[in-house]
């Protein structure tokens, strides 16, 4: 997410539909919740676990290790069509004070994301 400086991401599923989303402020909420934990096992390898020191937030093998998207993304999407004007994006965002939102295709399918940046950059755009 860093490197491609977005803040959050839309899981798809197997049927290729939106199962979730998770965003940087979820992963800094995991990194402070973990990071309070003196020591992490890991039970990824069956039959062995491995016991990490922890130091701060991360442990030098991260979090990705111990905890999958899934068990911390939000199941909840909300989202509009995208066919709708861009004031009803506005709207919805405001609504429930989320800083974006998924846009569905006509077949529910996702077809993208906007967020209050890209709304910011229209309006700075306009002329």
């Amino acid at each position: 997410m860093i490197d491609k400086k977005i803040s959050r991401m839309i899981l798809i599923g197997q049927t290729h539909m939106p199962d979730g989303i998770l965003s940087l402020r979820d992963l800094l909420k995991l990194s402070r919740d973990l990071g309070a934990e003196e020591t992490v096992v890991d039970n990824t390898v069956p039959g062995m676990s491995v016991l990490f020191s922890r130091k701060g937030f991360l442990s030098k093998t991260g979090f990705g290790g111990v905890t999958k998207a899934e068990q911390i993304m939000k199941n909840k999407i909300i989202s509009i069509n995208q066919d709708e004007d861009l004031a009803k994006a506005c709207d919805v965002m405001l609504k429930n004070n989320i800083n974006g939102l998924g846009v569905l295709s006509n077949d529910g399918k996702l077809a993208g994301i906007i967020s209050k940046t890209d709304v910011a950059l229209a309006i700075a755009t306009m002329k």
